[in-house]
């Protein structure tokens, strides 16, 4: 009786419905755990807000539009890289922030906020 209404669904909505509930959980259980550490709620709100909307901007690429070059990953590989050089993680995220920030700007630009472009009668 259910086959007909999944074959409707788009696999991919299915994927961002299911990653927006991880995404939720997440956003609020950083929430409580400030709270729980006896934040502010203000600072807990405006912590939470910000690492949970980079979780959901890694999270939402990766696992439901299959971005496998993502500059989180790219941060990711490369500071892991760098720290088995024996480099000290701060040092290293300190050096590649600026890089990263380069390179997002491009990246946002032509993939994330790129304009449709018009058609030309």
């Amino acid at each position: 009786m259910l086959q007909p209404i999944l074959e409707l669904l788009d696999v991919q909505f299915i994927r961002f419905l299911l990653i927006g509930c991880l995404n939720i959980t997440m956003g609020y259980g950083l929430f409580a755990a400030f709270i729980i550490l006896s934040l502010p709620t203000a600072l807990a709100l405006l912590l939470s807000t910000v690492v949970g909307a980079l979780f959901n901007y890694c999270s939402s690429g990766r696992l439901v539009f299959s971005w496998r070059t993502s500059n989180c990953s790219l941060n990711t590989a490369t500071l892991l890289w760098l720290e088995r050089m024996s480099i000290p993680v701060l040092v290293a995220q300190a050096f590649l922030l600026p890089l990263i920030v380069v390179l997002a700007f491009p990246f946002n630009q032509c993939f994330v906020f790129s304009l449709p472009r018009t058609v030309r009668s």
